[in-house]
């Protein structure tokens, strides 16, 4: 964490908005409000006050020398709670042909199309076991590789991966392992400018091999990611109906100023893959703006927002849900990610502000202990407070990719590192 969360929230959107903004998008049947923009900026203005008030920018202090962490519990911990996801993720996902991309997109609409309809969740009891369990794999990731003198690249790849990539494939999408990937990458950032002589850093060997590891999955990761783009638009139709999905039925095209030199350069596929690629991470802009100006379907106390609690809600009252997400498709929201300021005002309307205040505030805590220097264990946490930042994109850090069951586990694994600290004898 070199740059204050509120620095870091701002870096994050303005990329976004050029991304947006200089690209070729073009709404179609869609429209964005000033009203809109305007909101939005007090959602940005409101985290970043409430960090900068939590503390300045500060400078990075050196690291104490004189403190021993145990790590027996937080192992112990994370491989059983990987242990259980492992089993009840395979078991979930007995019988079914995990390679056919399109059975599980027309899974997940399914699914989509059951909140609408208020029905209760025909799951697995071993898919619910998994979806509880699976996160803890993210944060034995980040212990692995942060604190490890030398990562143990066979468990880091069965308690770390697999978790993830069994989750992945039972869920039918791509953020759990996009995620966890980024994850790795963080923390790996933090062993070797961070620790680098605390920690011991990993011989020549070992770093060729974990090099080659992260590039294989980002590889595999980046076919899988298409391949899912793919086969979702060719359910509607072949290649040249591609661009008319997204005009079709998402309200956006890619025809704007400066289109053909896309379509010239890099031909109709390429040029798509950009495009998707790019409305993933940016379609908060325009999801958000109209939530702001159009969304009048009442609060949903997090089950817009949060996995667990619309699994929940579900539970006790279907119709409740269904009601409230046939206001989002009304509005041709409804499927789409809506940023996390979107998603709170959905939520809460104008009182998410006070839970956007605590969230800068949060942040700026965990940047604050990072830069102190004193505790490592602010280091486990410091990858999640990135990544929740930056996909803010997207959702809430408690929404995104099962998100609150995520920080759970975080919580727990950082009260489960014992620290003592040693006395020095002269």
């Amino acid at each position: 964490m070199r740059t204050h969360p509120a620095l870091n929230m701002i870096y994050v959107w303005v990329w976004a908005f050029a991304a947006f903004f200089l690209l070729p998008f073009k709404l179609e049947n869609r429209s964005l409000s000033v009203y809109g923009f305007l909101v939005f900026l007090l959602f940005i203005a409101v985290f970043c006050v409430a960090g900068l008030i939590k503390t300045k920018p500060l400078q990075q202090m050196p690291r104490a020398r004189n403190i021993e962490y145990d790590f027996i519990w937080i192992d112990r911990i994370l491989i059983v709670a990987a242990i259980l996801a492992i089993v009840s993720l395979a078991l979930d996902l007995r019988g079914k042909d995990v390679a056919d991309l399109a059975a599980a997109y027309i899974e997940r609409s399914d699914r989509a199309d059951a909140l609408l309809h208020g029905d209760v969740s025909n799951s697995s009891i071993y898919f619910k076991i998994g979806f509880m369990f699976y996160p803890a794999a993210n944060i034995y990731v980040a212990r692995e590789v942060i604190f490890e003198r030398n990562i143990r690249i066979i468990r880091l790849a069965f308690f770390g991966a697999l978790p993830i990539v069994l989750a992945t494939l039972t869920l039918g999408g791509r953020s759990p392992l996009f995620y966890a990937l980024l994850v790795g990458l963080l923390s790996y950032r933090l062993r070797r400018e961070i620790f680098p002589k605390i920690l011991g850093a990993s011989n020549e060997k070992q770093r060729i091999i974990i090099g080659i590891s992260f590039i294989l999955s980002a590889v595999s990761m980046a076919i899988y990611f298409i391949n899912v783009f793919f086969i979702r638009s060719q359910t509607d139709g072949d290649d040249s109906a591609l661009f008319d999905v997204a005009r079709n039925y998402w309200g956006i095209s890619f025809n704007g100023y400066g289109s053909d030199f896309f379509f010239q350069i890099f031909g109709l596929k390429a040029t798509y893959t950009i495009f998707v690629f790019t409305w993933y991470l940016v379609q908060g802009i325009v999801m958000s703006n109209i939530l702001f100006t159009q969304y009048n379907g009442g609060l949903q106390y997090g089950i817009y927002g949060t996995d667990l609690a619309t699994a929940i809600a579900r539970r006790i009252n279907g119709e409740f849900v269904a009601e409230r997400f046939d206001s989002l498709l009304k509005l041709n929201t409804y499927g789409f990610l809506p940023s996390a300021f979107g998603s709170l005002y959905v939520d809460f309307a104008f009182y998410g502000l006070i839970f956007c205040a605590f969230w800068g505030w949060w942040a700026a805590s965990v940047y604050k202990h990072y830069k102190c220097g004193f505790d490592h264990r602010w280091m486990m946490v410091a990858p999640f407070v990135n990544l929740g930042i930056f996909f803010s994109l997207i959702n809430t850090p408690l929404g995104l990719t099962n998100g609150l069951v995520t920080h759970f586990w975080l919580f727990v694994g950082f009260k489960a590192i014992r620290k003592r600290q040693l006395v020095r004898s002269d």
